[in-house]
């Protein structure tokens, strides 16, 4: 793993083919999370794609202020222990269920009192104890959570997280709403995680970072595909220090401890929720399990950036549905 690198943030996320003159664009944060909806009007008049983007923002914020970990409803159910679920909340429940198992616990949205106890909703993580990290976990591996019939129950100790499923089930449903509503090109970014439809291969970058101390800074981009989602997990700017190595806020439900397989891990599904869940796993699994996996649980894209243990190189490496959206000066292997 690097010793030290920086990631720059995200830069302006534009849709291919549409510059002001032919789109609706609507900028700004739901619960600190900057987003973007771009909507072309092809095919309906400018008036009805201002009114589809004012509708696809207003159903961006309520469903990610139903799902993120710091949303009223989530610190309600998770101090309660039980809440009135809506249907929208009930599949969203079931998708994070589906995709731990799918993962084989990958991805788990049962690890929220882990990443509590190592403060990584703050701007200072710190290590627990030991003996307290062993006895969360174990609370956290023991959860039950169950959704159904207008409620949520949380059976044990612990809390959930559904960490990027949430922002990518907001920015499902509101794409939902543009595509139904007759937007045939189009993007939804919340966070990390964006979905657009109806582009082209000339898309623009999505997001640009440096990492250092390689020879001459490499940089490299991820871009948009034309079709589907991609979710993130890399350091970035809230990445933080723990023995020597700047990690992610990306817990091992394994370990209880900060994954550190990876440097990079970017997630493509035909569903935003679905890749966002696919990054955090991809993340925790290392190279060679993910595109093993990804093999098996077709339609999946990935993108890893890795440090090579037996030369120290730092390698990316995609499946042939990202190798079209990578561009960097890295050693490539596809």
């Amino acid at each position: 793993m690097l010793k030290k690198f920086v990631i720059a943030g995200a830069i302006g996320i534009l849709l291919a083919g549409c510059g002001a003159e032919d789109a609706i664009v609507r900028t700004g944060k739901i619960l600190d999370k900057p987003y973007e909806i771009i909507v072309n009007f092809d095919g309906i008049t400018r008036t009805a794609a201002a009114e589809l983007a004012d509708l696809a923002e207003k159903n961006l914020e309520g469903r990610y202020k139903q799902t993120a970990f710091n949303s009223d409803f989530m610190e309600k159910l998770n101090e309660k222990r039980t809440a009135e679920a809506s249907a929208d909340f009930e599949q969203v429940a079931s998708l994070a269920e589906t995709v731990r198992r799918a993962t084989d616990g990958a991805y788990d949205y049962r690890l929220g009192a882990v990443r509590e106890l190592w403060n990584l909703y703050n701007r200072k993580p710190t290590p627990p104890e030991p003996s307290d990290l062993t006895n969360v976990l174990a609370d956290a591996q023991a959860l039950t959570f169950e959704a159904k019939d207008g409620k949520a129950t949380l059976s044990g100790i612990g809390k959930i997280d559904f960490g990027l499923l949430a922002a990518g089930s907001a920015v499902d449903y509101a794409a939902g709403e543009l595509m139904g509503g007759g937007v045939i090109k189009g993007r939804v970014s919340l966070g990390r995680v964006s979905r657009s439809w109806g582009g082209s291969s000339e898309s623009k970058n999505l997001w640009e970072f440096v990492l250092p101390p390689l020879p001459g800074d490499s940089i490299y981009k991820i871009l948009t595909p034309p079709e589907g989602a991609i979710a993130i997990v890399h350091p970035s700017m809230n990445g933080f220090e723990f023995n020597d190595q700047i990690h992610a806020r990306m817990i091992d439900p394994l370990t209880g401890s900060p994954s550190d397989s990876v440097i990079v891990s970017v997630g493509w599904a035909e569903d935003a929720a679905v890749a966002g869940a696919y990054a955090e796993a991809f993340f925790v699994m290392g190279r060679r399990n993910v595109f093993n996996w990804i093999e098996d649980h077709q339609p999946a894209g990935a993108y890893l950036i890795y440090t090579n243990q037996a030369d120290g190189m730092i390698l990316g490496e995609t499946d042939s549905r990202l190798a079209g959206c990578v561009t960097d000066s890295l050693p490539i292997v596809r």
